[in-house]
């Protein structure tokens, strides 16, 4: 979809041109621009598929071709849910990472989660964060534990920082 986005193609898959009844030239000029789009649509959705290119190569229209590899690859499992679920929380900061570069790691984390329809509230991405901090940050997770009325997931990293 991104690589469809940065070409304009989107509208491809988003609205596919029906084509049903007699056409004026500039309709049947509008099909034709249509159609190379889609056949460019369609070159690029298989660039991106590597081994699994001969299964979708037959589909007529880059529409039909996307939606069917949506609904069978793009299936949130309760697994891969899980799987976020156990990376996200036993995420550890290793002691050549900054503390800010950790946090948004954590935070990316949270919005990966959140994709997949398991939002994680503030205050609990809060204390995670300070939870995977190694002991050496002790005292400064006491501070802002003590400040919890201050404490905002935007400030955090600052919090952090300083």
């Amino acid at each position: 979809m991104l690589a469809l986005t940065l070409e304009k193609l989107v509208y491809v898959i988003n609205k596919p041109f029906s084509r049903f009844r007699r056409q004026t030239y500039e309709e049947k000029r509008a099909y034709e621009f249509f159609e190379t789009n889609d056949l460019v649509a369609k070159t690029i959705i298989l660039a991106f598929m590597n081994d699994l290119i001969r299964g979708f190569t037959d589909y007529p229209m880059a529409k039909e071709m996307f939606d069917t590899i949506s609904s069978k690859y793009n299936n949130t499992t309760t697994m891969l849910v899980q799987l976020l679920l156990k990376q996200y929380n036993s995420y550890k900061m290793k002691k050549s990472c900054k503390v800010v570069d950790h946090v948004n790691k954590m935070l990316v984390m949270a919005k990966d989660l959140a994709i997949v329809e398991n939002d994680i509230p503030d205050n609990m991405q809060i204390s995670t964060v300070l939870n995977s901090l190694p002991p050496s940050w002790d005292m400064a997770v006491i501070v802002l534990n003590l400040q919890f009325d201050i404490r905002t997931l935007e400030k955090l990293p600052i919090q952090l920082a300083i």
